[in-house]
């Protein structure tokens, strides 16, 4: 199982190619937040200044063996060293690129180097390790999952409770029940809807309207409204 590194909310397969850890262009455009290919771009508009084989390296698809964590293309990759790396971002000064930076030196090229040599170890706890970081590993694939899965359904539910909405401040009973992860049935639908439309005329506030496949047309209310009466 390829280890993974998480930095910057992103995943990054580590690669090692000569005993050392190297990174791709997409890897970088990724944990930087940059559009894909500026990190290619930057790399071949500067490429006179860096050195091959110390700075990057070109690889084929004959080499897929010597390279741990990844898959070259058939059209070949280069893969960049840390020193590369860390040329190729000088142009990159905002606050983010400093710290993924620092991140990226630390957590992903230097841990390797901080790394004491397994190899010492008897053959048992060479094992106990090996089994460590499997289990590890799913554990943290499913973290990343689960927190995955999560961010979906929050997604979802923004998106079912604003599928009945007339602008961004709007909701009807049902969506904004949605929004708050409560289930509401009809009859309570229908009672919240009476108190909001009433609190809704006592402040002032417009009743909207929205189309629904069930009841044709539903009344959307004001978020401070729903707020108040789902208080209650």
């Amino acid at each position: 199982m390829n280890e993974i590194i998480e930095i910057n909310n992103h995943d990054i397969t580590v690669k090692e190619y000569k005993g050392m850890r190297v990174i791709t262009f997409k890897d970088i455009d990724a944990v930087h937040e940059r559009v894909d290919g500026t990190a290619d771009r930057n790399f071949r508009e500067n490429k006179g200044k860096f050195i091959k084989n110390e700075d990057y390296f070109c690889l084929t698809k004959s080499q897929n063996n010597e390279i741990r964590g990844l898959e070259i293309p058939n059209r070949g990759i280069t893969v960049i060293t840390e020193q590369g790396y860390l040329m190729l971002v000088k142009s990159l000064t905002d606050d983010l690129a400093w710290e993924i930076q620092r991140k990226i030196v630390k957590f992903y090229f230097n841990a390797k180097k901080n790394a004491f040599d397994l190899s010492q170890l008897s053959p048992e706890l060479q094992m106990f390790n090996q089994i460590f970081q499997v289990v590890a590993q799913q554990q943290l694939e499913q973290k990343r999952q689960t927190e995955k899965i999560t961010k979906l359904e929050d997604t979802i539910k923004q998106i079912e409770a604003k599928v009945t909405t007339h602008n961004e401040d709007y909701y009807t009973i049902a969506g904004y029940a949605s929004l708050r992860g409560l289930n509401v049935d009809i009859s309570k639908a229908n009672m919240l809807g009476r108190k909001a439309s009433k609190l809704s005329r006592k402040y002032e506030y417009e009743i909207g309207n929205a189309k629904d496949v069930r009841f044709g047309t539903v009344n959307t209310y004001h978020v401070d409204i729903l707020k108040e009466i789902f208080k209650k």
